[in-house]
């Protein structure tokens, strides 16, 4: 969206790669729309990664975080 360019902030999208509500061709073209965007794609996991897939959700979420606090 045309509000996506403008966020003044990191952003973590991430997405399962079997998920059919939100694609994971659309979440890496929202990822890209960000200017300081981060794309994440868990294998195998639908669209509730944080049900199916937590303990690796969390990892890549405290990734995030880290790579955020240098």
């Amino acid at each position: 969206t045309e509000t996506s360019s403008t966020l003044p902030m990191p952003v973590s999208v991430i997405v399962g790669d079997q998920d059919v509500v939100t694609p994971p061709s659309l979440a890496l073209e929202l990822s890209k729309l960000v200017p300081d965007g981060r794309y994440d794609e868990i294998k195998d996991c639908g669209h509730l990664p944080c049900i199916t897939h937590a303990p690796l959700l969390s990892e890549i979420i405290k990734a995030f975080v880290a790579d955020l606090n240098g």
